[in-house]
């Protein structure tokens, strides 16, 4: 019972987040209006549906519309985190050191043991190939990519 519980304080925390940013979005450029409503509907539809692949869809929406809002102007990219801030006392700073520190425990480990740390370290190695400078991460990344394509391919 304790893990529906977690489960469902995560659900809903991301639906508030999501949706927070979506409205956010949405007023900033208008062309994201239908989306983000369609969006949110969805998002709702599954609110206290609370199981292991809802929670993995809302993980994936969340860090999605994460990666959406990168794409503001500067000046709306902070008015954001300063919404965030005040609204869920944590902004995208935080959520990137938390990435961070668990992309370097996997490093760290030498091995990603599920779909979502593989996930997050994709992302990574796509936000760092946006930079036109070689790093070195990058090789060190997509070689945990590569294991862990393999090993699941050979389950």
């Amino acid at each position: 019972m304790k893990q529906k519980e977690e489960y469902l304080v995560e659900l809903e925390f991301i639906k508030s987040w999501n949706t927070t940013v979506l409205d956010f979005m949405s007023t900033k450029i208008p062309e994201l209006k239908d989306f983000s409503e369609i969006t949110k509907q969805s998002l709702s539809s599954y609110s206290g549906k609370v199981n292991k692949n809802v929670l993995l869809g809302f993980r994936s929406s969340y860090r999605d519309i994460n990666e959406m809002a990168k794409n503001l102007s500067p000046l709306d990219y902070e008015e954001l985190n300063k919404l965030l801030l005040a609204k869920f006392h944590l902004d995208f700073t935080d959520i990137d050191q938390r990435i961070n520190s668990k992309i370097a425990s996997v490093v760290l480990l030498g091995r990603i043991d599920n779909e979502e740390e593989y996930k997050m370290i994709e992302d990574k190695v796509n936000e760092l190939c946006q930079n036109k400078e070689k790093n070195p991460t990058i090789d060190a990344l997509n070689t945990l990519l590569l294991s862990y394509e393999q090993s699941s391919y050979n389950k």
